[in-house]
């Protein structure tokens, strides 16, 4: 004589990367109880074998249920889902993810000498610094994810992902006219920053020529 089954399995286990903080994931898990009866049983989420969460998990006959565990990891990893419970199938009561190890953000700061822009870009985990003076720096990106030029200005940079510090080379398409008179605060230089104070950016004014109002339709303005 047939009967129903009893199991309480796990269907799906993935990891995704939460945005939150640097090294913070999220665990998305899809249970199914497919007994006719309400089934109560300990869920835990493993990282190599040591325990990031458990929780206990109540499921109504026949249903679909998801479940999201947050966790920080600052590398990789073998993420397993278990569930406590004795039914007819063990097979489907633990499911397997691998977390990959993060990978750095290769950074090359080009600087005659910036140790507050050094200090700042070593303490982020997440970043590989190489640092070079202006004249071991000939242009381009070379194996870096990110060039920092920090008052340096070689003749030709290129194409590539740039952050300028105190500097535009030559070869970079920057508007660079007369500032207005006119504007309080606009045309000043902007000193490089120091540890006990930021730019005071409420002194600095909009070019009164930055918008120029049209006529419209009916002698109004636009």
């Amino acid at each position: 004589m047939a009967r129903r089954s009893n199991n309480v399995g796990i269907t799906n286990l993935s990891v995704r990367k939460s945005y939150a903080g640097s090294f913070d994931y999220q665990a998305y898990v899809s249970l199914v109880n497919y007994t006719p009866e309400p089934r109560t049983f300990n869920f835990t989420l493993e990282l190599d074998g040591k325990t990031l969460a458990e929780r206990s998990v109540t499921m109504e006959p026949s249903v679909r249920r998801s479940v999201v565990l947050p966790f920080s990891h600052n590398g990789g990893g073998a993420v397993a889902a278990r569930l406590q419970i004795d039914d007819d199938l063990a097979a489907d009561n633990v499911a397997w993810a691998v977390l990959p190890p993060p990978r750095k953000i290769a950074v090359t700061l080009v600087s005659p000498g910036n140790l507050f822009l050094e200090k700042v870009l070593k303490t982020d985990p997440q970043v590989a610094l190489d640092v070079k003076t202006p004249d071991q720096y000939q242009g381009g990106m070379g194996d870096a994810d990110v060039v920092v030029l920090d008052s340096a200005s070689p003749a030709r940079v290129g194409a590539g992902r740039f952050i300028f510090v105190n500097t535009v080379p030559p070869d970079v398409p920057a508007p660079c006219g007369r500032a207005p008179r006119s504007s309080r605060g606009a045309g000043q230089r902007l000193r490089r920053p120091t540890t006990g104070a930021a730019p005071g950016w409420s002194s600095v004014g909009m070019p009164p020529r930055a918008h120029r109002p049209r006529p419209g339709s009916g002698g109004r303005q636009q």
